[in-house]
């Protein structure tokens, strides 16, 4: 009598973790490929400096043509951005469209 306590909770024990789920092995990444594209050389050019004026001699012509050229290049720099973001979203969507297709 004294040896089946034993052998029953021993065996009771085993029951109990007998049943936790078997969790699946995961797959195993055995290669992975990068895809880098870089985008068209106009579009990472940068644009001509404006020269800085001599605010002590410099009349009102001169600032406004410093003026003008600044706004130039912030626009010409938004523009290059857009078309880099442009290039992106263009080269990831026929990234997807061949590998969908693989």
């Amino acid at each position: 009598m004294k040896q089946l306590l034993p052998l029953a909770l021993t065996a009771i024990l085993l029951v109990g973790c007998g049943s936790d789920p078997v969790k699946p092995v995961p797959p195993v990444i055995t290669q992975t490929n990068y895809v880098v594209k870089i985008p068209p050389a106009q579009l990472l050019a940068q644009p001509i400096p404006i020269p800085n004026i001599n605010v002590d001699t410099a009349t009102q012509a001169d600032v406004a043509k410093w003026i003008i050229g600044v706004r130039g290049n912030e626009l010409s720099c938004e523009a290059q951005l857009q078309g880099i973001a442009q290039f992106f979203i263009v080269e990831q969507n026929n990234l997807n469209i061949s590998t969908s297709t693989k």
